[in-house]
């Protein structure tokens, strides 16, 4: 089996998602090759390939993603479904099958144009689709105009586009709605747990001691690529309620972008700077420090805006074995209350916000059974499951 995997960028998960398939697919003797965009060659999470023999290319015709359009959505997907049939030409298309980590580029435009892959077997792995979770009880925004026509387009992708032998999801809940579609095209999707990934965890003393933690405090950690979406600026706002427990220290782990770290120098972040209770660690996270970010916390902030899919930093916290505290909507807020793994908070509501977390400062029993039920839920949640799913249905879909 000669295997092509195709992904222009290097952040966020694709760099593992990336690594942890090429590298699975090695180890079962397939001839495997990486395609990026030149700028990502040299990117840390990509580099155990070279270790693995595992040829990392640069292609030309990735060099100008991300694609913008005035265009909008739709614009940017035909964009990107045109880089990566250039991207197939450049690479010389000689592989047996192509594999897309980052389906969510094309996928609607790939419902309308076909396949960019010609006639080439091919599977894809899409995060993002969002059309199911209101009729399924889930807490997200009421479907509309654009939410049915990416809904008629999944089914289309899902039945009729050439080469397709399936769409991967790590949403649990999609299946079940595409299953129980009339529109059919079912069978060519395949759910694969998302990925925790984490080395095992360090000593908690010495994790501390590696972020400059004091050994007795309470730890509240938010983690990834850190950008507005993920609350941090409702965080901060809820530091300055009454009810917020003075013992609570934030450790913010991950790259920041300019409007968070704007936010951060701030006079709103001084008072928590000065008291010692904001630490940050502002660098792409490579996997070995995201073992110590976890061994060094008590609890895990998901208090997300407007995030309503999947989340790989909640399997990795529940793994952790690190009590939540998550937004009410979305998987994170369906998952977080189904599996008993933490607390949902509106991140808004400062007050709230402050409370729950005062609740759990306060009860180490509480916080023990949310991390005995997050390890629980997460158990089958690894690198190795998610990329056996999703080779072995290279082997076998028609």
């Amino acid at each position: 089996m000669r295997l092509s995997i195709l992904e222009p960028h290097c952040s966020g998960h694709r760099s593992a998602y990336v690594r942890w398939l090429a590298i699975a697919a090695r180890e079962r003797g397939w001839e495997v090759s990486v395609g990026t965009a030149p700028a990502c060659l040299r990117h840390p999470g990509l580099r155990e390939l070279a270790e693995k023999e595992i040829p990392l290319v640069g292609l030309a015709a990735f060099s100008r993603c991300p694609i913008q359009s005035a265009f909008g959505l739709p614009g940017r997907e035909v964009g990107y479904f045109y880089a990566f049939a250039a991207a197939w030409r450049e690479s010389g298309g000689a592989a047996d099958a192509v594999l897309v980590p980052g389906l969510d580029h094309f996928l609607y435009a790939g419902a309308l144009l076909g396949s960019p892959f010609g006639k080439k077997p091919w599977i894809g792995v899409s995060l993002r689709p969002a059309f199911h979770l209101y009729p399924l009880g889930v807490t997200a925004p009421a479907p509309g105009l654009r939410q049915a026509i990416q809904r008629q387009l999944f089914s289309r992708l899902l039945k009729s586009v050439p080469g397709l032998q399936a769409v991967v999801t790590t949403d649990p809940l999609l299946g079940d709605f595409v299953h129980a579609d009339s529109r059919g095209g079912s069978g060519r999707l395949v759910y694969a747990p998302e990925p925790a990934g984490l080395a095992q965890l360090p000593d908690r003393e010495a994790a501390r001691r590696q972020f400059d933690l004091p050994q007795d405090a309470l730890v509240l950690l938010v983690f990834g690529a850190l950008s507005p979406r993920k609350g941090i600026a409702e965080l901060l706002r809820a530091t300055d309620s009454p009810g917020w427990p003075a013992e609570l220290h934030l450790l913010l782990v991950g790259k920041q972008d300019a409007e968070i770290r704007a936010l951060l120098a701030s006079e709103s972040a001084a008072a928590l700077r000065q008291a010692g209770k904001l630490h940050m660690h502002d660098e792409f996270v490579p996997t070995t420090t995201e073992a110590v970010a976890f061994a060094a916390a008590d609890l895990a902030w998901l208090g997300y805006r407007d995030h309503f899919t999947m989340s790989g930093l909640w399997v990795q916290a529940a793994s952790a074995g690190l009590p939540i505290v998550a937004c009410r909507a979305g998987l994170i807020g369906r998952l977080t209350e189904q599996t008993g793994s933490g607390v949902l908070v509106d991140p808004q509501d400062t007050r709230s916000v402050a409370a729950e977390l005062a609740r759990l400062c306060a009860d180490e029993t509480l916080r023990g059974r949310f991390g005995r039920n997050g390890r629980i839920a997460a158990a089958d949640h690894t690198p190795a499951v998610f990329c056996e799913r999703i080779l072995d249905t290279l082997l076998t879909q028609p």
